[in-house]
């Protein structure tokens, strides 16, 4: 996705280490011991980050939503994990409506 247009991207570490990496939230648990079973751990939250990233630059958005909040872009694609696997994820990112930045919402796996 080019993101070349918005003045920055946005990942908040709790999103990775309260989320996405935590096998105890309520939520996020699946995810989590999806991600750690493929090498991601929260003592190394930035390899996750990266890896976001990575996947953002990468794909195309697969749908546009606008809400009353802004709008929603929803990624699917590959990304290789630390363990060297390649992942199927989708990746939803949010730019908000008064603001020109784009901020990870959340991300999940999806069948190959």
């Amino acid at each position: 996705m080019d993101t070349s247009s918005f003045t920055g991207i946005v990942i908040e570490d709790s999103k990775i280490i309260e989320y996405l990496l935590n096998i105890s939230h309520p939520e996020g648990s699946s995810k989590a011991l999806f991600l750690i079973r493929h090498g991601f751990n929260t003592e190394r939250p930035e390899v996750l980050k990266a890896t976001l990233l990575i996947h953002l630059e990468e794909n195309s958005p697969v749908n546009v939503k606008k809400t009353k909040f802004g709008a929603k872009y929803i990624l699917s694609g590959k990304v290789k994990a630390p363990d060297g696997n390649e992942l199927m994820l989708r990746s939803i990112w949010m730019k908000p409506s008064k603001e020109n930045i784009l901020k990870f919402v959340t991300a999940y796996p999806i069948e190959l």
